[in-house]
């Protein structure tokens, strides 16, 4: 049963998701931020997946008010930290699955 749900979900994000490929939107790795800001909050997002504030607290974690942190993330990912953080979840989840 499992398994044929994860086919399904699988299914489901090619055929209708957009984000489906983040390669394809430009996103350098953890490693090729420009920003040492969005560095360490990228790291911080990834560590603390089940936060319940998680932008609000990486941005003060990076000395950042929400906003400039959302600005300067998109602007040197190229894409949102809620996207990067959807994606992060849905890969545990899709691993959980898988054991």
């Amino acid at each position: 049963m499992e398994f044929m749900l994860f086919d399904f979900l699988i299914e489901l994000i090619e055929d209708f998701s957009s984000w489906r490929h983040l390669s394809l939107l430009g996103a350098p790795s953890s490693g090729e931020f420009r920003d040492a800001r969005v560095r360490r909050g990228t790291a911080w997002l990834l560590e603390h997946l089940d936060d319940p504030h998680p932008i609000d607290n990486a941005a003060r974690t990076c000395g950042l008010s929400r906003a400039h942190f959302f600005a300067l993330f998109k602007k040197d990912t190229g894409m949102t930290p809620t996207l990067l953080l959807n994606d992060a979840r849905m890969r545990r989840a899709f691993a959980w699955l898988e054991r």
